[in-house]
């Protein structure tokens, strides 16, 4: 037979196992994530031939000090586009602060932009060297017009997370 005295009983009984219990949303995180970033600016040269190398060269400054941070060095491999007017490819580099082991992080993106002006937009990925997920992004814009034999430029912003 139903009993309403039972049911509240059971039902407060239920209550103070389920506040009890330890949860996993509710447990303080015990990793401190400290994220740093900034401006980066540097030297860019697209690849002269399809399927050809450039590179990438500059710094990432730390806004919070106004010093460099990390030093970037990457390699630019064009990729064939069916876009006859665009430029594409992807850059495989690494990032050192100089000290220690090196590299301290590995960065991996693409590079889009006009064939005839030698302009467009970069982004890359931040990875450990040990592998993992992303921890952070490197992105922004280049300048490298074709046929004057100088290099270009890029500049863009950084943001790495541990």
């Amino acid at each position: 037979m139903f009993n309403p005295t039972k049911l509240v009983v059971w039902i407060a009984v239920a209550a103070s196992l389920v506040t009890l219990a330890p949860s996993p949303l509710l447990s303080p995180c015990t990793a401190q994530v400290t994220c740093a970033g900034g401006p980066t600016a540097g030297l860019f040269r697209l690849p002269l031939t399809s399927m050809g190398t450039g590179v990438m060269r500059g710094r990432l400054i730390d806004s919070s000090t106004n010093l460099p941070a990390y030093r970037l060095t990457a390699r630019l491999v064009d990729v064939p586009s069916p876009c006859l007017s665009c430029v594409e490819g992807e850059i495989h580099g690494f990032l050192d602060d100089g000290s220690g082991t090196s590299p301290d992080f590995i960065v991996r993106g693409r590079y889009l932009g006009s064939f005839l002006g030698g302009s467009g937009q970069f982004n890359l990925r931040v990875f450990r060297p040990s592998g993992g997920p992303s921890v952070g992004t490197l992105s922004g814009s280049f300048d490298d017009p074709p046929g004057d034999g100088m290099p270009g430029q890029f500049s863009g912003v950084w943001q790495i997370c541990q």
